[in-house]
């Protein structure tokens, strides 16, 4: 949704489509994880090897995601919205 479209939401539409967004996120990053898994199997199957990346890289590179992304994402979905999802990541 355009930030121009979020703003002529009332809040209590706002409220459903944040509510809406957090529900099918959550199921969309499961779902995500799941099928991560079944490739990665399905890759080593094959004889491909999978590199994990270590918690340590995990963490520089949320950093940086956050750092460099998520700023241009407040242009794109809303700052509302992302600062839900910054609230989630413990940065607010």
């Amino acid at each position: 949704m355009s930030s121009k479209s979020w703003e002529k939401l009332t809040p209590e539409q706002r409220k459903i489509v944040q509510d809406i967004a957090t529900k099918y996120g959550s199921e969309s990053f499961v779902s995500a994880m799941e099928e991560d898994q079944h490739y990665s199997e399905a890759l080593t199957e094959a004889g491909i090897k999978v590199v994990q990346p270590t918690d340590e890289q995990l963490k520089v590179l949320a950093k940086k995601v956050r750092e460099t992304v998520w700023p241009a994402m407040d242009k794109v979905i809303g700052k509302e919205i992302m600062d839900v999802m910054r609230e989630h990541a413990g940065l607010l």
